[in-house]
């Protein structure tokens, strides 16, 4: 374990050091209060899928013994996603940092990309409902955007408003949360 990454309401996100793979990968281990369908479905979500805009994933399992990370000490049989580590700038640390006269085609750019990440994803006729800067990272090795987080995605629509609420459309409190809402 090399360090943390982040943290959201369910999990906790560490960067860690594959040995099997020989490089740094990201993961993403549960709460012990968590319900585990989140992680479970995210993992059979994006490990059917390639796409640039969505982070990878590659492994789906528990802890085979305790650990102690940089969050404090995790028991054994703790749920986890190993992905891939996107090293960048959220969406608004990278707008603030660029110049003011590149500013909009940065988010043009940032646009295009989540529109082809949310086109992929409701495509296959899931809603996202959690897209916000904290989960969006800038590759710093290509600048691409890519969306992460894929635990509460649902499939269909009129499912009871989930995500952060300061980023959910009004469609989405109202009990109308399609793939519009995005």
């Amino acid at each position: 374990m090399v360090g943390r990454l982040g943290a959201g309401a369910s999990a906790t996100v560490l960067a860690v050091d594959d040995l099997q793979a020989g490089e740094r990968r990201a993961l993403k281990i549960l709460r012990a209060d968590a319900d585990e369908a989140l992680l479970r479905g995210e993992f059979a979500r994006l490990s059917r899928w390639s796409h640039r805009n969505l982070v990878r994933v590659h492994d789906l399992a528990r802890l085979q013994a305790a650990a102690l990370t940089p969050v404090g000490e995790l028991e054994a049989g703790r749920l986890f996603l190993l992905m891939e580590l996107v090293r960048g700038l959220d969406p608004g640390q990278a707008v603030s940092a660029a110049p003011v006269s590149g500013r909009e085609s940065l988010l043009r750019a940032i646009a295009a990309d989540l529109g082809h990440a949310l086109a992929h994803i409701h495509g296959h006729g899931l809603v996202h409902h959690d897209v916000k800067p904290a989960n969006v990272l800038l590759a710093e090795e290509d600048g691409r955007a890519v969306l992460l987080d894929l635990g509460l995605a649902t499939r269909g629509s009129g499912i009871a408003a989930r995500g952060t609420p300061r980023y959910l459309a009004p469609e989405a409190l109202a009990g109308g949360g399609d793939q519009r809402a995005d």
